[in-house]
């Protein structure tokens, strides 16, 4: 994770000088950005749909939001 978080601190400080928003809007895009890809990267779908907005958390077909983000994690994250 902190290899991941590394990679991209050049890309959030060159666009927070072109920020809109107040600075405590940023700063809740920047903790809830690190919190999906906190739980992208463990696997842990629930976790990442508690940062997604409502109409992305909603059930499609009979499948809740963390059941679908469980198996595109597990697909994204497996070992060959």
């Amino acid at each position: 994770m902190l290899g991941c978080t590394a990679a991209f601190a050049p890309l959030a400080q060159g666009a927070a000088g072109q920020s809109v928003g107040t600075p405590e809007q940023i700063a809740w895009v920047r903790s809830a950005a690190s919190r999906f890809v906190t739980a992208e990267l463990a696997g842990n779908g629930e976790s990442a749909c508690a940062v997604l907005n409502r109409p992305l958390r909603a059930v499609l077909h009979g499948t809740t939001c963390a059941q679908r983000w469980d198996a595109r994690l597990a697909a994204l994250l497996r070992k060959p």
